[in-house]
């Protein structure tokens, strides 16, 4: 999110009652040797004993699936296609003119992958949500009609710990595999 100045006075009067203009602002922070630049990213602090246990338990389903229960990996995504325009350091007087997209363009995509075959099965759904979860399920069973169960592991959006996704990959004989919070692979 991109904190503008007159998010900053709001939040400063919110939380310390003190009312500042956007100039009053801007010559506050510059007095306390702030300045406008780019955050560094920090990487997540994952928990590795989670993550060996995952890996030991997925190489054992690996080993004690039926050839008739597939593995699959299910992600979902909505990526946007559309410029944004961020922060940059451009000479004082000058402008940088960018194209950007006439208007924020969403495509849905939620898909799964079986590594030893590599089949993929994917939809392009409105929204992603439980709901859509729900019925990629039904195109899941449809993509594996001999299969006795379907391992799906996922990631733990919220939309994939909804009870009702639970609910309904129990009817299907689907088996759920949560990855480890923070990982590395999903």
């Amino acid at each position: 999110m991109i904190m503008s100045f007159s998010h900053i006075c709001a939040y400063v009067e919110t939380q310390f009652g003190v009312c500042y203009t956007v100039s009053g602002m801007t010559k506050w922070l510059q007095a306390h040797c702030f300045s406008y630049k780019q955050p560094k990213a920090t990487p997540v602090k994952v928990d590795v004993a989670q993550q060996e246990a995952f890996i030991a338990s997925y190489f054992t389903l690996l080993e004690s699936a039926l050839k008739n229960e597939p593995i699959v990996f299910m992600d979902s995504t909505p990526p946007t296609m559309a410029t944004k325009v961020v922060c940059g350091w451009i000479r004082k007087g000058k402008d940088k003119p960018l194209v950007k997209t006439g208007a924020k363009t969403r495509v849905n995509v939620m898909g799964a992958i079986e590594l030893s075959t590599m089949k993929v099965v994917s939809a392009r759904p409105e929204q992603v949500n439980s709901e859509t979860t729900v019925a990629f399920f039904e195109q899941l069973k449809a993509a594996y009609p001999d299969a006795q169960k379907i391992h799906i592991i996922l990631d733990n959006s919220g939309y994939h710990c909804r009870q009702r996704v639970k609910d309904a990959a129990l009817e299907k004989a689907i088996v759920l595999h949560y990855l480890p919070p923070y990982s590395p692979i999903s």
